[in-house]
């Protein structure tokens, strides 16, 4: 407010001086009368200037290009302020009060389009912060859930998640055509006045969508190197140890997690060049459309292709450290990997004593209970897997190499036992024959003579045939 100070002055010695009795020029006189008019001028004068000042304040470049032609309009209002009126003007009040009138309006529309704006601002607010990567509710006792319910969760929880921000980023378009309305008294959505507004906002959404994939891969990213995300089984498939899901399952699933947030862009579709308004699928037949959408932008960012590669080289490392824990039961490979028929027949052509049976047996029943006593759990970065079923399987090849070694015992015992027995019996037979002669008799005597020299051997096959069975 152009109020000299030196006007304050005068006044308040022009006060004094009369009241000292002195003569004062006429024209202080009546500047000095007017003192009360002049201050409640200028207090309305500031005031009005101080609500204009506030009311720009507010705005963003955006925004002061938007209301360009409304703030041009306002200062035509306040033009006359610094170009027609002075301090002896009457209309000084009633240019105050149109003054005032105009900023109200002003600031009217300002609330109305930073209260819209403040929508738009919400819903990219709830892109940009979207959790694509949410880990499902652990099992009762805390424990992860396998892997194919925990990739399921992922999958319909993104679609639902992505399904909702679509819908949120299709209602700015409608939110800015109001907003056209409010500044320019159109509804297309096109208007050529708000084509650097429509731009602005076009571009904040590209800048959420790729705050929202670049923040979601860096958080899953960790997770991978942090969290207990689900659990897999270590199964045996000979003659190899495999994990249910495969390896390259478990890669494939979670590489899809990671292109299924990239690819959830595609549901946002891009505005007309200069407008609000969503380009229509392109094409010539209704099954060979394409959408415009954020995509093919957002999936050459670098730094998005840099994350996705972090993420792949943190699922490999995983999975390698997967297989060197199984790589270690590989040394019962033996149990499932030699032919149980082939082996059998190469010992028992050795004739094996019940001595060499027993320590077979007693090997096979020692690795039993090793394989009992190794931990059922291992937990590697992001997995828990489950060992329990493949060391089950482990001791079920151990349990048939010792049912095999036992039927082979068996059938030795029972043919060392019918041998014995044809021997004794005949024998016995031998010793039936009446000495009428003295062939007879030499023969029965040497048969005594026999049985008294094989008694041992016998006695010996005998003991052998008991501790087989």
């Amino acid at each position: 407010v152009n109020f000299s100070p030196e006007l304050t002055e005068i006044i308040t010695e022009t006060k004094y001086l009369e009241q000292l009795g002195f003569m004062v020029p006429e024209l202080a006189r009546n500047v000095a009368l007017q003192e009360e008019k002049f201050s409640r001028y200028v207090d309305g004068l500031k005031r009005m200037l101080q609500r204009y000042y506030d009311a720009l304040g507010l705005l963003n470049a955006a925004e002061m290009q938007l209301l360009d032609d409304h703030i041009k309009d306002l200062q035509r209002v306040l033009r006359a302020g610094y170009k027609r009126l002075n301090w002896n003007s009457l209309g000084i009040p009633d240019f105050i009060g149109r003054c005032s009138h105009a900023i109200g309006k002003f600031e009217s529309l300002v609330n109305q389009i930073q209260k819209n704006a403040d929508d738009i601002n919400s819903r990219l607010s709830m892109i940009e912060n979207a959790d694509l990567f949410k880990t499902p509710p652990p099992l009762t006792g805390g424990l992860p859930r396998d892997a194919k319910d925990y990739f399921e969760y992922l999958d319909i929880h993104r679609q639902k998640t992505v399904e909702t921000l679509s819908q949120k980023y299709r209602a700015i378009g409608p939110l800015l055509t109001k907003m056209e309305g409010l500044v320019v008294n159109t509804n297309t959505g096109k208007s050529t006045k708000l084509k650097s507004y429509y731009g602005y906002w076009e571009k904040r959404a590209f800048d959420a969508l790729n705050k929202m994939v670049l923040s979601n891969l860096t958080n899953f990213n960790a997770q991978l190197q942090t969290r207990m995300l689900f659990s897999v089984d270590a199964q045996l498939s000979p003659p190899d140890i495999i994990v249910n899901p495969p390896y390259n399952e478990l890669f494939k699933h979670l590489m899809q997690s990671v292109r299924g947030a990239i690819e959830s862009t595609k549901s946002f579709t891009r505005w007309m060049s200069g407008t609000c308004l969503e380009v229509p699928p392109q094409g010539e037949r209704e099954d060979d459309l394409v959408v415009f959408s954020f995509h093919s932008d957002i999936q050459n960012v670098t730094p998005i292709s840099d994350m996705s590669l972090a993420v792949s080289q943190t699922i490999t490392k995983t999975l390698a450290g997967l297989k060197n824990v199984l790589n270690k039961w590989k040394k019962y490979r033996p149990l499932w990997k030699l032919d149980k028929t082939i082996m059998m027949e190469k010992f028992a052509a050795k004739k094996p004593s019940c001595v060499s049976y027993d320590e077979k047996l007693q090997s096979y029943c020692a690795l039993k209970e090793q394989v009992g006593n190794q931990p059922m759990v291992k937990e590697v970065d992001f997995i828990r897997l489950h060992l329990g079923p493949l060391a089950e399987s482990v001791q079920e090849n151990a349990n048939a190499w010792v049912t095999s070694l036992g039927k082979l015992l068996n059938i030795s015992a029972r043919d060392n036992m019918e041998s014995l027995k044809l021997n004794i019996e005949t024998l016995e037979n031998d010793l039936q024959r009446s000495p009428d002669t003295l062939e007879d008799l030499k023969f029965v005597l040497k048969t005594i003579s026999n049985i008294q020299d094989i008694t041992l051997d016998v006695e010996t096959r005998a003991r052998d045939i008991r501790e087989r069975y």
